[in-house]
């Protein structure tokens, strides 16, 4: 992520893993469906075997790019959120016009994943809410502290 030259980064982190929880499962039952199709002595048996293969792992590109392009960065200036692939959003704001940061989490949330949602309010009442945000905790302290050094 680009910053400006005098702005440095103070704490970064990704969506949480826990958005792989559902694809592993789903993945666990195509590898399943595949090997019952690999077999089974039916003629159509590789078909069904290889598209039981396939579908396991198209379920995993979603997630994958998903994770593995989010950022959520802290500077010494400013919060930067992206995330998405073709539909992409982003998300800025001074560091001066946060208002407050609140953390949401379940309890398998903290205990399990370190994630939760994050909603940052901005001067004005303005709400801004992320869900499945990894390090969420991390991320509220490393916020009030830069938002408190500045």
């Amino acid at each position: 992520m680009k910053t400006d030259a005098d702005e440095k980064v103070v704490f970064a982190t990704r969506f949480s893993k826990k958005i792989f929880a559902k694809p592993v499962m789903a993945g666990v039952v195509f590898l399943v469906a595949a090997i019952v199709f690999a077999k089974i002595d039916w003629e159509y048996g590789q078909y069904g075997f290889w598209s039981c293969l396939v579908l396991g792992i198209l379920v995993f590109l979603g997630p994958f790019s998903r994770y593995f392009l989010s950022q959520f960065v802290i500077t010494n200036k400013r919060i930067m959120i992206r995330h998405g692939f073709i539909a992409r959003q982003s998300y800025e704001m001074l560091l001066n016009k946060v208002e407050s940061i609140q953390v949401d989490q379940t309890l398998v949330d903290r205990l399990i994943w370190g994630a939760g949602t994050l909603i940052i309010t901005g001067t004005g009442g303005t709400k801004e809410a992320f869900p499945n945000a990894g390090g969420a905790i991390a991320f509220q302290k490393h916020l009030d502290e830069a938002i408190h050094a500045s």
